[in-house]
């Protein structure tokens, strides 16, 4: 990986696709020992191969992840916009009134509390859970990315 960081910025230009096809590569090798964690957890939470001793570890497993879903979030963010200043300026206090309520309604439209739950389960489950937010036109989408 090391030798990807001393490539030249002229090299970079000369071919551009192959510089990211061998940053993706390192990633790939980097994490294939989290990605197989990842399968044997995911076999494990979903009763594909367990032994009688393997029920008791999921039984388990699956009462901490339990226990620990509404520690780690329980319910969607409720944004909060509130003027800088607290200097009556009635403007100011309307457009953060405004602003408030899009956010709320955007929030509500786009599913961020569906989205939220399941990186939620990916954290607890894998270590790691992922979301992107991305433009769609005048809107904003969040996409939940799989492990």
């Amino acid at each position: 990986m090391a030798d990807m960081d001393e490539t030249s910025a002229a090299e970079k230009a000369e071919r551009p696709a192959a510089y990211w096809l061998d940053r993706i590569k390192n990633y790939q090798s980097a994490f294939d020992a989290w990605q197989d964690s990842c399968r044997r957890v995911d076999d494990l939470y979903t009763r594909r191969t367990r032994s009688d001793r393997a029920d008791r570890e999921y039984a388990i497993f699956w009462a901490n992840i339990e226990v620990l879903k509404p520690a780690s979030y329980a319910r969607p963010p409720v944004p909060v916009v509130v003027p800088r200043f607290k200097d009556n300026d009635d403007v100011a206090r309307e457009a953060s009134e405004m602003l408030e309520r899009s956010c709320v309604v955007t929030f509500e439209q786009a599913d961020i509390d569906g989205v939220m739950l399941r990186v939620r389960d990916d954290f607890l489950l894998y270590g790691r859970g992922t979301a992107w937010v991305r433009s769609e036109g005048d809107a904003l989408a969040y996409d939940y990315v799989n492990y």
